[in-house]
């Protein structure tokens, strides 16, 4: 194969893998800050997590949230829960002042 023909992917350099933590739709939420920690039947943040993740390919409902399943289980590492945070950020502007009662 020539270097003209060869695909995209074999012109990048290969990266490294390097393990990142890991963590369970539970300690994804409580990382996020969407679920208490010291509350343990709470399940709040876990349904939204899911619903990310499985949103249609198409982006018709939103990009979908990067995820990993290991075992059967819907697994999140610190690099996605990053990219899932900043997905949801509303940036502030300068327009947005406190109106007065008048």
């Amino acid at each position: 194969m020539s270097p003209r023909t060869a695909s995209p992917t074999a012109r990048r350099p290969r990266r490294e893998p390097q393990l990142e933590g890991f963590h369970n739709i539970k300690q994804a939420a409580v990382r996020l800050g969407l679920q208490d920690p010291e509350d343990p039947d709470s399940a709040a943040g876990e349904r939204w997590l899911r619903d990310g993740c499985n949103r249609p390919e198409d982006g018709s409902k939103g990009p979908q949230f990067p995820h990993h399943r290991m075992s059967g289980r819907l697994m999140f590492s610190d690099s996605q829960l990053a990219w899932i945070a900043e997905l949801n950020l509303i940036p502030g502007t300068a327009d947005r002042r406190r109106k007065s009662a008048a």
